[in-house]
């Protein structure tokens, strides 16, 4: 459908080059790197017209980059992507963009980033409680004591009764890493 669309409706170029985009993101659901990628950067900076072309480009570029390996070169199309989505979407991306972090490690930025995923209010349960479970795996600061409280709050709360293994895990993982065996 794409291909018809580019193929046949070249009077309308903004339609072309979404078509092009939404293309190459189906090549990179498939896998097929190479096609997507000669979609993609064959696209000029002057196709990009609107807003909304601009924000699926972003996207594009961030979905081709992470499916390739390359964390750093997807850093910033990521980062605009997140900071223009909305919605489930803002919540997805954000949490992508902590687990970025986290692989390029800059813990402190994937701290910040799964705290934005899992406060988004329509975020749901399980995802914000994955978000925090992240967020004490990036943790940064010297003193863990406020961090451990948080996590055994979360063992009080009914609907993670089925979670606590996570959460001890998480709490130990923190004590494990100040070098503290006996409270692990």
């Amino acid at each position: 459908t794409y291909f018809y669309i580019i193929k046949h409706f070249t009077w309308l170029p903004a339609t072309v080059t979404e078509a092009k985009i939404r293309r190459a993101l189906c090549y990179i659901a498939m896998g097929w790197q190479f096609d997507a990628e000669n979609i993609l950067f064959k696209i000029k900076t002057d196709d990009l017209t609107s807003g909304k072309l601009k924000k699926l480009y972003d996207f594009a570029m961030a979905d081709f980059y992470i499916r390739s390996g390359d964390n750093t070169a997807a850093l910033p199309y990521l980062q605009r992507a997140a900071a223009t989505a909305s919605g489930a979407q803002k919540t997805r991306l954000n949490f992508l963009l902590g687990q970025t972090y986290a692989a390029l490690g800059d813990n402190t930025r994937a701290y910040t980033a799964f705290g934005k995923a899992g406060s988004a209010s329509s975020a749901p349960y399980r995802t914000k409680f994955n978000a925090r479970i992240k967020q004490s795996e990036v943790f940064t600061g010297s003193d863990i004591t406020s961090e451990v409280k948080a996590l055994r709050r979360m063992t009080r709360y009914d609907r993670n009764k089925d979670y606590l293994d996570q959460v001890f895990y998480a709490i130990g993982n923190l004590y494990l890493s100040r070098g503290d065996t006996v409270n692990a």
